[in-house]
């Protein structure tokens, strides 16, 4: 009887060890071979890490990141613009003065003067360019008013005309003068004119200040290949 109880245990006993082996071999079968469905790149890493001990992976799995966690380069402005195609011309406009006399100019610079809209040109500088080019009729067929800007060619060049007033006794305004520059600056780079030469416009008979006229100019054209060449006297 005695014998019949200990052969009982030890049946027992050896039944509970081969569940118990069976639980861990089932325990360690799941870390070491984790669910590719269920588990994040990140988990991968790290239980690999935990196990191993690789110098490939990381050995501080808080310190772990994923690649939706990581921060994302920053493109340099070259890079950007490129990729935009946006990249900025460098402008050629610039402005400036010199004492000669303005008919002396480079065959290849346009030629502009303020006159009024009924083309006098009676006084000053208009005169000269009257004897030169004439072309009064074909000025007057064009129609404009003051702000606007009739045109000659003439040697392969344009001749502008700014329309600052109404009659040659009037006078011009800061406004009229600038819609006049903006309509020439528009004729300029339509037909890609990229030198003007011309007198101190508006100013003298006309009496406005230089500086300012100087500043409108600038602004009118500041963002054109037009170079514009002052002459004076």
């Amino acid at each position: 009887m005695l014998r019949y109880i200990t052969v009982e245990k030890c049946k027992r006993r050896k039944v509970n060890d081969t569940i118990d082996n069976k639980v861990v071999n089932k325990t360690n079968d799941t870390v070491s071979q984790p669910d590719d469905k269920s588990s994040s790149c990140t988990e991968t890493v790290t239980v690999r890490s935990r196990e191993s001990g690789s110098d490939k992976f990381p050995s501080k799995p808080g310190k772990t990141k994923s690649k939706t966690d990581r921060k994302p380069t920053l493109a340099t402005d070259t890079e950007s613009s490129a990729s935009s195609g946006k990249a900025r011309k460098k402008r050629m406009f610039g402005l400036r003065e010199v004492k000669g006399d303005l008919f002396s100019c480079p065959s290849t610079s346009s030629l502009a003067h303020c006159i009024s809209a009924d083309c006098r040109m009676g006084k000053g500088i208009a005169v000269i360019f009257k004897k030169k080019f004439g072309g009064v009729k074909e000025l007057l067929s064009q129609g404009q008013s003051p702000g606007g800007v009739a045109i000659l060619r003439r040697d392969n060049r344009d001749v502008y005309y700014l329309v600052t007033k109404e009659k040659y006794w009037h006078k011009p305004t800061y406004a009229t003068l600038t819609s006049s520059l903006q309509a020439m600056k528009a004729h300029c780079v339509k037909q890609g004119t990229t030198e003007v030469a011309m007198p101190t416009i508006g100013c003298g008979l006309d009496g406005l200040s230089w500086p300012k006229v100087c500043e409108i100019i600038r602004d009118v054209f500041r963002e054109t290949d037009v170079a514009v060449t002052v002459y004076v006297l």
